[in-house]
């Protein structure tokens, strides 16, 4: 390919993004990891124009800070005009998931909803136990 004449420059990699979804949060329990932003893509997102507009040709969606551990998170390839919100995962991107440690999850299930974390140590516990759920689990 000849590029003499252009510039050519490398794609930036917003590593903790929410755009491209059309759904963040899954704010119904403290721990939602089953639920997958992969599932919520929209290829009509306004903010994919913008963000390849500026250079950012990769993001990674991720779900909201609502939940101590939330969804799985998804990167994806900014291709403005595509329809198929399938043509926008990353393929073979590693697989991650959101935990919030900060304030959001206090605020959404401690203090609008009455159940636990209600306070920063009460994340930690949730966190923990979650673990140590999944580890009960695993060895069944």
């Amino acid at each position: 390919m000849d590029a003499s004449g252009v510039f050519v420059m490398p794609g930036i990699i917003d590593a903790h993004s929410h755009i491209g979804i059309d759904a963040v949060n899954e704010a119904t329990n403290p721990i939602t990891p089953e639920v997958k932003v992969g599932d919520a893509i929209d290829p009509f997102d306004l903010s994919i124009y913008r963000a390849l507009a500026g250079g950012v040709t990769t993001s990674h969606a991720m779900h909201g800070s609502a939940n101590v551990i939330g969804g799985q998170c998804q990167t994806i390839k900014h291709r403005y005009g595509l329809m198929d919100p399938s043509a926008f995962i990353f393929k073979d991107a590693p697989r991650t998931i959101k935990f919030a440690l900060g304030e959001n999850p206090i605020r959404v299930h401690g203090e609008g909803r009455g159940v636990q974390p209600r306070t920063r140590m009460g994340v930690e516990r949730v966190i923990r136990n979650a673990f140590a759920e999944g580890q009960v689990y695993r060895d069944k």
